[in-house]
């Protein structure tokens, strides 16, 4: 890093405006859910009309199969207003898809045979994002794409990267600080992400026929379905989704983690960056998300894909466990960088690969270069997260990160673990969940999480606008009065559908009315 004074906590202690700046940031998330019928069966109607083109929603797309459905959340400025936008999502498919069910863990539900598994369709069958996906079908198989999970978009406000870059006095640009910043948390994600799945993993158990071979630790259930023996998370293990083989990336450099991925596209690894299913990606939204658009505008932020859908939670993930990752990456940008050559590599792919096979016996991990104990190693991480925390006098944080040490303590407390003690079989389980949801999501079917001192009407309306994907701005709160817009590859314009304009004409004729009879009162 061209900077002449690396040591971020002790300017982060001195500096109150940085501290106020620390936790800033913006924050998306896209959640995959399979949809399944009432016998938890995937289903195998089309992607649900309503939504419209999933070429167009920006919010309610498919992933791979078109029975794989793609909540995208508008990008917020904070964990609370994310975390609304995603179950104001999970809501509205919920309520559209009503027939139907979301089925709530990573695992697929029960299938059917191979050939009969969708590819997601698009107007063009010669388009990109299906010529991908059926390259996908044959490398790697239908069922495994049916793996479904969460991804955690986040990057630092500029402001307080750019205030950092000052107080270091680098000599390098705002952009080139950053692609060092964000290569510098990936490396320390990479190296600490055990612990998050151990804390996150919900994918122990699955349905016979589901593995093509028997995955370590695999055992025979009561319920007919299978488990990993004190396991964590099928789909973060060496069977899960995964590459065909290890594709480490130099991060010792931005222009080397560009080469290394370069390599692998060259020596045919992969068909091109969006295959590299590393568990931390470094993204640009504003280019062809190619690897040589990367190279030419840089990061804007991290892209976190490990986390398996809580089916403990509706909206698949808890809020509290999207701040511990946010701390988790702070926590990454001050700490001093360790080294990350390909024999650290191997062993952290061998610590992430042990707890999700065999994570509820908190077997040893290996942490710069030398295996601890599980014990040791949670508390060596959690030590330095307290440390952030107590530097911001963040009590929030230090209460969460208290019961997360608990947790490292006592394997029983995971999600996993609850996920094996129940005696309802692998299919009763989830949908009782999935139906659970359901009836919450219908009990909210008219409201707008965020947007409850707005008139019900109005929320109503701006929910039509989220299933047709349709971005909204307030422009007046108080009177009810906002845009909707449609976004394009080329930007966003102001949308002229005649079915929404007129549901807005009336909408405000009826609270000009409303507020008048209010005022006449």
């Amino acid at each position: 890093m061209l900077c002449k004074n690396n040591n971020l906590i002790t300017i982060i202690e001195e500096n109150n405006e940085l501290k106020k700046m620390l936790f800033d940031g913006n924050f998306g998330l896209e959640k995959e859910n399979v949809r399944v019928d009432k016998n938890g069966n995937l289903a195998l109607t089309p992607h649900p009309p309503i939504f419209g083109l999933k070429e167009e929603n920006p919010y309610i797309k498919t992933d791979f199969s078109e029975s794989q459905i793609e909540m995208i959340t508008p990008v917020s400025n904070s964990v609370d207003a994310v975390y609304n936008s995603l179950e104001n999502l999970q809501n509205i498919v919920s309520d559209r898809v009503r027939d139907e069910y979301l089925w709530p863990n990573s695992n697929p539900p029960m299938l059917p045979d191979e050939e009969d598994i969708p590819i997601a369709v698009y107007q063009d069958p010669q388009s990109a994002s299906r010529l991908y996906r059926e390259h996908l079908a044959r490398e790697y198989g239908k069922k495994i794409q049916l793996f479904s999970g969460i991804h955690y978009n986040f990057s630092f406000s500029d402001e307080l990267l750019e205030a950092l870059r000052v107080e270091l006095d680098c000599k390098s640009s705002l952009q080139e600080f950053k692609n060092q910043i964000y290569l510098k948390v990936a490396k320390f994600f990479m190296q600490n992400r055990w612990f998050l799945l151990y804390l996150t993993g919900a994918s122990p158990l699955y349905l016979p026929g589901f593995l093509n071979s028997p995955a370590a630790n695999e055992v025979s259930r009561e319920t007919s379905d299978l488990a990993l023996k004190n396991g964590i998370s099928l789909r973060n293990s060496h069977v899960g989704y995964k590459n065909k083989a290890s594709l480490h990336v130099n991060y010792e450099s931005f222009e080397q983690y560009i080469a290394s991925i370069q390599t692998w596209i060259d020596s045919g690894k992969i068909d091109s960056m969006r295959e590299l299913y590393n568990p931390i990606r470094l993204k640009n939204s504003h280019t062809d998300q190619s690897l040589a658009g990367l190279a030419e505008a840089g990061v804007e932020y991290i892209e976190i894909r490990s986390f398996d859908l809580n089916p403990f939670d509706p909206n698949g993930i808890t809020k509290e466990m999207l701040h511990f990752t946010q701390l988790l990456l702070i926590t990454g940008l001050l700490n001093d960088s360790k080294p990350f050559d390909k024999t650290h590599q191997e062993q952290s792919d061998l610590n992430e690969d042990q707890i999700a096979i065999d994570g509820l016996t908190k077997p040893n991990i290996y942490v710069d270069g030398t295996e601890i104990s599980f014990d040791e190693a949670a508390n060596k991480l959690l030590t330095s997260m307290e440390k952030v925390a107590t530097l911001t006098q963040n009590g929030t944080l230090l209460h969460l990160l208290a019961e997360q040490r608990d947790i490292a303590q006592h394997p029983d407390k995971t999600i996993a673990a609850q996920i094996l003690a129940n005696s309802a079989g692998y299919v009763p389980f989830h949908m009782q969940q999935a139906k659970a949801y359901l009836d919450g999501s219908l009990q909210n079917a008219y409201k707008l999480i965020g947007y409850e001192d707005m008139e019900l009407s109005t929320q109503i309306v701006l929910k039509s606008a989220v299933t047709k994907g349709l971005a909204i701005d307030i422009l007046d709160r108080a009177e009810n009065f906002f845009r909707l817009q449609k976004k394009k590859p080329c930007g966003i314009y102001q949308t002229s559908h005649k079915n929404i304009a007129r549901q807005l004409h009336q909408r405000f004729n009826y609270g000009k009315q409303s507020r008048n009879q209010r005022n006449s009162s």
